[in-house]
Order: C-alpha cells, then sequence, then structure tokens
C-alpha cells in the first residue's frame, strides 16, 4: 500500500479556492498522477463531500489493479493527508475460479508514512471496471462516515477520524472521469465570532475614544414574550465603531451557553441607515445562530441603545457606562 504515497510525490496538484458552504461541479476530468484540491468553510463542525467518478483504464491482472482513485482531506502536504480510495482487483487471475471485487481502502500518511486504518472489500454493488462509482464522506464529531456504490450508495463503515485544518479534494492515479463532486459543510460560528479583541485592548481603545456612541453598554431592562423568545442573559457589550457601522462585543453576562461565550467575541453588529440613530441589526443568539431578518436598534441621546426583534415580540434596552471596564 505504499503505492499511494509514491504516486503522490510527483502527482500535479490543481487548487481551487472555493470557501462557500456547497460547492457543486459537473463534468470535470482529472488527468493521470493528479489531486484536485479544493476549500470548505474554515473549521467546519461537520461536512459531507460526494465524487461520482469513473477511471479510464482499470486492469484486471493478478491482486489489485494498478489504477485508483478517491478523497483526501486534512491535506496539508504530498507528505500529510487522510485518504479513502477505491482499488478493484482479483482473486485469482486467469483461473475459472476468478472473481473481480472493489477494495475502499481508508488511511493516513504522516511524515510520509503511509498506514491503512481499515480495508472493506465488497463484491457486489460496485462497479469493479471503467463505470461509475459513487464515494461518500461524511464528517460530524470527529466520526468519519464511508458509503460507496454505482447504482446506488451503500454504508460501508465508520472510524473515529479527527478533522485538521488542510484542504480536500480528489486523488486519482489514473485518468478519472467526474460526473460530479458535491461538498456541504457547516461552519464553526463561534470561531467565526472570534475576534483579537481583549479586554485590555478594549479598554485601551475606549479611553482615548471621543465618539459618543463607543464605550460600554450594559442591560437595562426588557420587554419580550417568553412563548417566542427568551433573553440569553443580562448582557454587557463594548461598542465599537467600523466606519458608518458599529460591532457589538461581548463582554459578559451570558446565561444560556455561558462558558462558550469569551470577552471580545462578536455578538452582532448595529448597521447603519438612512435614519439618524437608527441602525439594521445583525444579531447572534446564545448558540450562535445570527438573526438579521426584521432586526433593529435605535441609540437615544447616546446613553439609551435598544435593540429590537419584531418578529420575537421582543426587545432589550442597555445603557451607557464609564468607558473602560475596571
Amino acid at each position: 500500500m505504499i503505492r499511494f504515497y509514491v504516486l503522490l510525490v510527483a502527482m500535479c496538484i490543481c487548487v481551487f479556492s472555493y470557501t462557500q458552504p456547497r460547492i457543486y461541479i459537473e463534468n470535470i476530468d482529472v488527468s493521470k498522477d493528479s489531486l484536485y484540491l479544493f476549500e470548505l468553510e474554515e473549521s467546519p463542525i461537520a461536512y459531507s463531500i460526494e465524487v461520482r467518478a469513473a477511471l479510464n483504464k482499470n486492469n484486471e491482472q493478478e491482486g489489485y489493479s494498478s489504477q485508483e482513485w478517491g478523497i483526501v482531506w486534512n491535506y496539508k502536504t504530498d507528505k500529510d493527508f487522510n485518504y479513502v480510495k477505491i482499488v478493484c482487483g482479483n482473486l485469482c487471475y486467469g483461473d475459472f475460479l476468478d472473481q473481480r471485487y472493489a477494495d475502499v481502502i481508508i488511511g493516513n500518511c504522516q511524515n510520509g508514512i503511509n498506514s491503512i486504518i481499515e480495508s472493506k472489500r465488497l463484491y457486489k454493488g460496485v462497479d469493479t471496471s471503467t463505470e461509475y462509482n459513487s464515494l461518500l464522506l461524511e464528517w460530524n464529531n470527529n466520526v468519519a462516515k464511508f458509503f460507496v456504490g454505482n447504482k446506488e450508495l451503500k454504508f460501508v463503515t465508520k472510524l473515529d477520524i479527527d478533522n485538521r485544518k488542510g484542504l480536500y479534494g480528489i486523488y486519482t492515479n489514473e485518468s478519472l472521469r467526474v460526473m460530479s463532486l458535491v461538498a456541504d459543510s457547516k461552519s464553526n460560528l463561534k470561531n467565526k465570532l472570534s475576534t483579537e479583541w481583549t479586554l485590555e485592548k478594549i479598554d485601551n481603545y475606549l479611553i482615548k475614544s471621543n465618539d459618543p456612541k463607543e464605550g460600554y453598554w450594559e442591560y437595562l431592562d426588557r420587554d419580550n414574550n417568553d412563548k417566542k423568545a427568551k433573553i440569553g442573559g443580562r448582557y454587557k457589550f463594548a461598542l465599537i465603531r467600523e466606519g458608518e457601522d458599529f460591532i457589538i462585543l461581548y463582554i459578559s453576562g451570558a446565561v444560556t451557553n455561558k462558558s462558550s461565550w469569551k470577552p471580545g467575541m462578536i455578538k452582532g453588529k448595529l448597521e447603519s441607515t438612512i435614519f439618524e440613530n437608527h441602525y439594521d441589526l445583525v444579531w447572534y443568539d446564545s448558540m450562535f445562530e445570527p438573526i438579521e431578518t426584521d432586526a433593529h436598534a435605535d441609540i437615544t441621546d447616546d446613553i439609551i441603545l435598544n435593540l429590537q426583534f419584531p418578529i420575537y415580540e421582543s426587545s432589550f434596552r442597555l445603557y451607557k457606562t464609564r468607558k473602560a471596564s475596571f
């Protein structure tokens, strides 16, 4: 099985900078000894990659065919990646008892050393020549599931595999016809909301600020429909100007999902409108899900901030405090 690593060393690598949550590509050709690489959302919490492809050549011979293809992920270099591949073979080539099969092999390459994690042999439900097979990798919560099939996908196995920052892609050592590539990912919003702002940096910035709206804002009161929404805490925020807009940085006060919220994380954004002191509101709830439809905010006399969520029949107010957290 070292063959997989040896071929990768000299192969052509094509990188495509896709970062959207869903990728769908049809009818591409991947040349011999190549990697077709792409990106998903940074640090996704779940993703799936399904490739339907066929080799242009898939020789019958004693043991394994010399042609193979598969999916790579956690790809950093040609010496550091995970893979799942389909390799066809013959039980006893040339004998009347011969039978064709396909092995689904899952492994990794670390520091140039190839290791097989698991291998499953299939005699039915997969094409062992040059017709199309689908290969699916689903990853969620450090569990990877694998499916394969020529007409319908069938479960192969599941393994505990960490997801590390890297690229994803299609590997082949023979020219490959790819009918479709479908990749979906769910981003880690907690990581996206993290910033380089610390309490010390926020304090140092706000102490020097002459902007009447910038500063710390603390929970004052609420008016909400408990059946439609619950306030996630008695928040304290920092308001920092970004051009005509403001970012809302979390400081303290979370009750729901409290341990996940750290000072300096983005809790929302005030986006300017044509009306003075009236803003469109982008808000991230206690579980990091965005609320950005029919939400708005008003600042009154530079001292009262009213965040309003009409769909949820809820609002809450904050008042301006001193410019330092201490």
